[in-house]
């Protein structure tokens, strides 16, 4: 594969996640007070519905949207939820949630307007592009 073929498949998949948070930090929004949740596979954002019994609080992903993500070709890339209240650092929950689903996760603070990425509870904190605030 050549170096531009590389670097053009690198630069698509940036603009996909970029244009999938951006997307997700609007879902969030939109759920406030309400913790948002969603999942990208197949290099599409797939938003879902918060099942979780205080919403305000935690995040519970439907099984059945858990399952068609580990079922699809490239399985689960990234887990996504927003934190409306608090920093964007991992509760213990989601610490454990990271464990199980053996996938990367971004955690949106909609309060702090920064974002956590990483695995297994390591991860670091960015601001939010200036661009995903409008």
């Amino acid at each position: 594969m050549s170096n531009y073929h590389q670097n053009t498949c690198l630069s698509e998949t940036t603009l996909v996640l970029e244009e999938s948070i951006n997307q997700f930090i609007e879902y969030a929004r939109e759920c406030v007070p309400n913790e948002a949740c969603a999942l990208i596979y197949n290099n599409q954002l797939h938003l879902s519905e918060n099942k979780a019994s205080l919403p305000t609080e935690h995040f519970v992903i439907p099984l059945s949207d858990m399952v068609k993500a580990y079922e699809s070709p490239t399985g689960i890339q990234l887990v996504l939820h927003s934190h409306p209240k608090s920093s964007p650092e991992p509760s213990p929950t989601d610490i454990e949630g990271m464990k199980t689903s053996r996938a990367a996760w971004l955690i949106f603070s909609i309060k702090h307007q920064t974002l956590w990425i990483g695995e297994n509870g390591q991860g670091q904190i960015s601001r939010v592009p200036k661009y995903a605030l409008c």
